[in-house]
């Protein structure tokens, strides 16, 4: 799999399961909006972490 298909993936069930999440415990949207927040950002930090340190993988063969 490109990363390009595994980066849609991710979104797409990331999405499915945020939106179970909401609907069984009754979130708002405000506060799903700040859980897609949390996660973004969470995500931001571990790659600029990889990339600073060099362990990130280019995915090159």
């Amino acid at each position: 799999m490109n990363r390009r298909t595994v980066f849609l993936t991710g979104v797409f069930l990331t999405a499915v399961v945020l939106a179970f999440t909401a609907a069984v415990t009754g979130l708002t949207l405000l506060h799903l909006l700040g859980t897609v927040t949390a996660i973004g950002v969470f995500a931001a930090a571990c790659w600029a972490h990889d990339t600073h340190t060099g362990t990130r993988e280019e995915g090159r063969r």
